[in-house]
C-alpha cells in the first residue's frame, strides 16, 4: 500500500527508470512506494553522490570540468556588461532599470548551469523529477532546481512533491549569546543606534531637519549613523516597509529584449543544447519582467515616503548594498528627488578574491553617490566594476572587526588548539560561482583535508561549518557526519557566528578568499590560509603580501603532507612563528584589509555631513 504524502502524486513510478532528485529522504520515499532500485537516479547531492554503494546515482553535473567551469565562470563578467551597455541604449532606460536587468541575467546563469546538465533525451523521454517542501519554508526558498520549468515541453516528465519529515534550519543567531558577549564586539555605537532609532519611531519630523534613512545595515553602516547622531542627524529605520503584493504595475521589456536577446541567444549556444536555448529565453523574458514589475511596485510604494521626508529635510540614505530589487527602487526614488545615496562595503572580498569579479553587477558602488570601503585596494577595485555609478572614499574597517582582538593576557590552558573555520557553501540552486569546482568536488576536497590532515594531529581540532542562511540540499552534510567520525575532532553544531566564538581559540585554519578571513585576521592570533587554486583563490598580489603576513599553503603537490606537518607542532611554536610575521602582516592588512586603525565611523560621517548635510 502507497505510503501517504501531503503532496501524493505516486501512481506508477514502477514504469519510470530515470529520475532527478537531490533527497535521500524523499529517495527512500518514492522506494517505498513502488520506483525500482534499479532506475538512474541523477543529482548534484553530496549525500547521495557519496553513497554510490547503496544507490543507482549518476552526477547530473559531471560534464563541468575545471576547465569548463573555468571557461564558463570567467566570461560571466564580460557577458554582463555587454548586456548593460546593450540595455542603456533603449529609450527610456535609466542606469538602475539597466542594472536590474543585468542582474537577472547573472542570477540566470544558475539556470544555464543546470540546462547546460540536459540531453536531448530528456526532452522526450519518461522522467520523474522530485521537488521537496517543508512546513514554514523558512530558509528554503529555491531549494529545488529548475527542471520542472526546463523540461516544460516534456509530456512524459512526471513532478513528484514530497514533504519533508527532517528540516532543522542552520541559520545564524545569537539567541544563546548573553547581551554583553553581543555588545562587547557590536559596542556602543550599536547601542546608541538601536536606541535613537526606536526612539525617534514616536518623535514628530519637525524636531529635526537632518536624517539619515537606514534601508539595509552592516557594520560600518551602523558605526557611520552612530556618529551622525552625535552630529545631531536623526537615522530612520525603513527596514519595515513591504512592498503591497496586490499591485501589478506593468512595465513592458519588449524593446530591451530585442536588444539583448541576441547577445543571450549566443550565450547559450555555448552551453545549452539547440533544443534548449528557446525554452531558457522564454525562462529569462519571464523572470526580467518579473523583476521589473516588482521594482515597479517597491516605487509605488517607496515614491510618496521620499518625497515627503525630502520636502523640508536636508536628508541621505546610508545603507549596506541596496543591488536587490528593493534597493534599485529605492536608488531611483532617490535620484528623483536627489537625495544622495551612501553605501558601505560589505566585507572584504573583491580585493583579493581572484574569481569575484563575476559578481561586479551587484557592487555597493553601482547604485551609491559615494561608497565607505575599508583601503586603498577596495576603492581600486570598486571604481573599476564597469557598472558604478559613484566614487569610492577610504574609511578603514569598523570597530566591530578591531574587537574580536583576542588579549594576550588570556590564559592559553583554557583555549581550543586549532579551530578550522569552514567555507564550504554549497551552490545547490541558490548561489553563483566563484569556484571551479562543482558541489560535489568540493564535498570531496573538504573530507580530504579532514581524512589526510586534521584527524592526524596530535592536537583536538574544532570544526565550525559554514551557516546556510538558506538550505541549499535538504539531507545532512556528509562532510559533517565523517567529521564526528574521528575522536580528535569536535564538531560545532551551534548555530552562533564565527566572531563571538574567536576568543576560544589559539589558531585559525580557513579556506577560500572570503570576509572570514579578514575576521581571523584582525582576532590577532595565528591564521593558516590554503589558498585552493579553483575555489577563491588569492588574486597574484594579494598572494604575495598574505604569503608573508600569515602561513599560507597552496594547494599544490605535497599539500596535505606539508600542512599537516606544520600544523603538528607544538602550538606554541606556531605562536612564536607568528609573532616573527608581524611586520610583514602590518603591511598586508593596511593594504588588503584596512587603511586606518580606527576610527572608521567618524571617518565617515564627517565626510557625509561635511559633503551633505551641513
Amino acid at each position: 500500500m502507497p505510503i501517504k504524502n501531503k503532496f501524493n502524486n505516486i501512481s506508477g513510478l514502477n514504469k519510470y527508470n530515470n529520475l532527478f532528485c537531490d533527497s535521500k529522504e524523499a529517495l527512500e520515499w518514492l522506494y517505498k512506494n513502488g520506483l525500482s532500485r534499479c532506475a538512474l537516479v541523477r543529482t548534484s547531492s553530496p549525500t547521495l553522490l557519496f553513497d554510490i554503494d547503496k544507490y543507482n546515482v549518476e552526477h547530473v553535473e559531471k560534464r563541468w570540468t575545471v576547465d569548463e567551469l573555468k571557461t564558463y565562470q570567467t566570461s560571466m563578467n564580460e557577458f554582463i556588461k555587454s548586456i548593460y551597455q546593450a540595455a542603456i541604449t533603449v529609450d527610456g532606460i535609466t542606469h538602475e532599470i539597466a542594472l536590474a536587468i543585468s542582474l537577472s541575467v547573472l542570477n540566470f546563469h544558475k539556470t544555464i548551469y543546470k540546462a547546460s546538465c540536459l540531453t536531448e533525451s530528456d526532452l522526450f523521454e519518461p522522467r520523474i523529477i522530485v521537488q521537496v517542501h517543508n512546513n514554514t519554508n523558512n530558509g528554503w526558498n529555491n531549494i529545488n532546481s529548475p527542471w520542472a520549468s526546463l523540461l516544460l515541453k516534456n509530456k512524459k516528465a512526471k513532478i513528484v512533491n514530497y514533504e519533508l519529515k527532517h528540516d532543522e534550519s542552520d541559520a545564524l543567531s545569537a539567541q544563546n549569546l548573553s547581551w554583553l558577549k553581543r555588545y562587547r564586539i557590536a559596542g556602543i555605537e550599536t547601542i546608541l543606534f538601536r536606541a535613537v532609532t526606536a526612539l525617534f519611531k514616536y518623535i514628530p519630523d519637525c524636531f529635526t531637519n537632518r536624517k539619515v534613512i537606514v534601508p539595509s545595515e552592516n557594520e560600518l553602516v551602523i558605526e557611520t549613523a552612530a556618529s551622525l547622531i552625535l552630529k545631531g542627524v536623526v537615522p530612520i529605520n525603513i527596514d519595515s516597509l513591504a512592498v503591497d503584493k496586490s499591485l501589478n504595475e506593468s512595465f513592458s521589456i519588449a524593446p530591451v529584449w530585442s536588444k539583448i536577446q541576441p547577445i543571450v541567444n549566443n550565450r547559450l549556444q555555448k552551453f545549452v543544447i539547440n533544443e534548449l536555448i528557446e525554452r531558457c529565453e522564454n525562462m529569462l523574458f519571464t523572470e526580467v519582467s518579473e523583476a521589473l514589475n516588482r521594482i515597479e511596485s517597491w516605487k509605488f510604494k517607496l515614491d510618496p515616503y521620499f518625497k515627503s521626508k525630502n520636502d523640508t529635510n536636508k536628508i541621505v540614505v546610508l545603507s549596506n548594498t541596496l543591488v536587490k530589487e528593493k534597493g534599485i527602487a529605492i536608488a531611483e526614488c532617490c535620484r528623483k528627488y536627489k537625495i544622495p545615496v551612501i553605501s558601505a562595503q560589505h566585507g572584504v572580498t573583491y580585493e583579493i578574491c581572484a574569481t569575484h569579479d563575476e559578481m561586479s553587477v551587484v557592487h555597493e558602488i553601482n547604485l551609491a553617490d559615494r561608497l565607505l570601503v575599508y583601503n586603498g585596494e577596495a576603492k581600486f577595485y570598486a571604481e573599476s566594476s564597469g557598472f558604478n555609478y559613484g566614487k569610492a572614499y577610504i574609511v578603514g574597517m569598523s570597530s566591530r572587526h578591531r574587537r574580536v582582538q583576542v588579549e594576550k593576557s588570556i590564559n592559553h590552558n583554557f583555549l581550543s588548539p586549532i579551530v578550522f573555520v569552514s567555507t564550504n557553501l554549497y551552490k545547490g540552486n541558490l548561489g553563483l560561482l566563484s569556484t571551479w569546482e562543482t558541489d560535489f568536488d568540493r564535498a570531496k576536497k573538504e573530507c580530504k583535508l579532514i581524512d589526510f590532515v586534521f584527524s592526524k594531529l596530535p592536537h583536538t581540532v574544532h570544526y565550525k561549518p559554514y551557516p546556510e542562511e538558506n538550505r541549499r540540499y535538504s539531507d545532512p552534510d556528509p562532510v559533517l557526519k565523517l567529521v564526528k567520525s574521528y575522536n580528535n575532532i569536535k564538531l560545532y553544531d551551534t548555530k552562533i557566528d564565527m566572531r563571538y566564538l574567536l576568543k576560544q581559540h589559539r589558531v585559525f585554519v580557513t579556506t577560500c578568499a572570503t570576509s572570514t578571513l579578514s575576521w581571523l585576521i584582525m582576532s590577532g592570533n595565528p591564521v593558516v590560509f590554503i589558498n585552493a587554486k579553483n575555489n577563491m583563490p588569492l588574486m597574484l598580489d594579494a598572494h604575495k603580501y598574505f604569503s608573508k603576513g600569515l602561513f599560507l599553503f597552496d594547494d599544490d603537490d605535497g599539500f596535505y603532507e606539508n600542512i599537516k606537518k606544520f600544523l603538528s607542532q607544538p602550538i606554541e611554536i606556531i605562536e612564536k612563528q607568528w609573532e616573527k610575521k608581524e611586520k610583514d602582516r602590518a603591511l598586508m592588512i593596511k593594504r588588503f584589509l584596512s587603511s586606518f586603525p580606527s576610527e572608521a565611523g567618524h571617518r565617515a560621517a564627517d565626510m557625509i555631513y561635511s559633503d551633505y548635510l551641513k
